[in-house]
């Protein structure tokens, strides 16, 4: 029977983005940088309506190119954004051979020509400047309450002679 995970650190392979990435612990830039052939920072544009710095990542082969780019929010620093593209790069074909082939063996079918590719997905935040105010509310009315209590509890160890008061049975 498997065990449940004692931290993120068990939830690796689960790490579909880089977010859950981040809480598993998964570094996904050291793996990146070490595949990147360039990095450059991108001309600023917008991602969900807010202002973003645009940083590429060119992180092609020799089988296919691949950009990936990170939309990163200039105020709060979060990633917005992320594209990947990839596209295969087609080789010509190897000059065909003299030799016959064997008649027992079936002809080959060609390889199947790849497709491009194409990955994105935007992070939503959504800035509720409201909780704070009613956090503060909540707290205030919590240690209002707390205050009534103790205030009753005092009254009533006063109506006692000073003693503090038997638990319910």
């Amino acid at each position: 029977m498997d065990k449940a995970p004692r931290d993120f650190s068990g939830f690796k392979n689960l790490a579909a983005n880089l977010e859950m990435a981040a809480l598993a612990g998964v570094d996904p830039f050291t793996a990146l940088s070490r595949q990147a052939r360039s990095v450059k920072l991108e001309d600023s544009t917008e991602a969900g309506g807010m202002p973003v710095d645009v940083v590429a990542v060119d992180v092609s082969d020799e089988f296919r190119t691949g950009e990936v780019r990170f939309y990163i929010g200039k105020d709060d620093r979060l990633l917005r954004r992320f594209t990947y593209d990839s596209k295969p790069i087609v080789k010509p074909s190897p000059p065909k051979t003299e030799t016959p082939p064997d008649p027992n063996e079936l002809p080959l079918d060609p390889p199947p020509v790849p497709k491009p590719l194409h990955f994105e997905y935007e992070s939503k935040v959504a800035v509720n400047k409201e909780v704070g105010k009613v956090f503060e509310e909540q707290q205030k009315k919590l240690q209002d309450d707390l205050q009534k209590k103790a205030d009753e509890l005092r009254k009533k160890m006063e109506g006692q002679g000073g003693q503090l008061p038997q638990p319910p049975r």
